[in-house]
């Protein structure tokens, strides 16, 4: 038999929520969304998008790394990241105007920064601080860049991006839709008393999770360093 034509497969919102719901008995199996079941939607699209974002923390998910530059201004040490960003991926790079050659801009822990003399010194920017707050997140580079229009280039982690409509599909690949899934169940069950199968839902979410985290974030060498000991040289 032939295969298949496409290959985009991918469940919105609202075909989510509804297998979710009828996993917890609220609606029967292909039921849509009607005016006799729209609070049950809106209730488990909250709980959608909560979810969506909690999964930010699980790993540097490939798919959201972009590349980003901006440029510099002379004397003005600050970048501030869009709000889309949940993190930047070390190192950035740094360019001067009209060359191709550049150099690396490493991170910094905040304690570093908080001990650097003079902040206003002017150079080729090597080091960077990130100031995370509720609304803002802000790149600070050291030394301060002392010339305009060089670029600066970092890899931008993105967050989730949210569910708005019933037609939207996961800002996820398509193999994380039964994990999806199972965790929407998951979260579900309490509110519609099902509060004795939660485990069962949270086990095959949990397995599921832990497989496509594995599976779909950056990898790379770690290095673990004790505190005290990166601080005093020793080794």
């Amino acid at each position: 038999m032939p295969t298949g034509l496409t290959d985009v497969a991918n469940e919105t919102r609202d075909q989510i929520i509804g297998e979710a719901l009828t996993n917890v008995g609220a609606i029967g199996i292909g039921d849509v969304r009607d005016s006799n079941n729209s609070t049950a939607f809106d209730v488990a699209a909250a709980a959608l998008n909560r979810i969506a974002k909690d999964l930010d923390k699980e790993g540097a998910f490939l798919w959201r790394f972009i590349r980003r530059t901006t440029a510099t201004t002379a004397g003005t040490a600050s970048i501030t990241l869009g709000t889309d960003v949940l993190d930047i991926d070390a190192p950035m790079r740094f360019t001067r105007n009209g060359q191709t050659a550049s150099t690396q801009i490493t991170p910094m822990a905040r304690d570093e920064y908080m001990q650097i003399g003079d902040r206003t010194v002017r150079g080729v920017p090597s080091r960077y601080y990130v100031e995370v707050t509720l609304t803002a997140k802000t790149v600070y580079l050291w030394p301060t860049p002392d010339a305009t229009s060089d670029t600066i280039e970092y890899v931008a982690v993105l967050r989730a991006k949210d569910f708005t409509s019933g037609t939207d599909t996961p800002d996820f690949t398509q193999k994380w839709q039964s994990c999806l899934v199972y965790r929407l169940t998951m979260e579900l069950c309490p509110k519609f008393g099902q509060r004795e199968a939660m485990g069962d839902w949270k086990a095959l979410y949990e397995d599921e999770k832990k497989r496509l985290v594995m599976d779909d974030s950056e990898k790379g060498p770690v290095s673990f360093v004790p505190f005290m000991n990166y601080r005093s040289g020793a080794g």
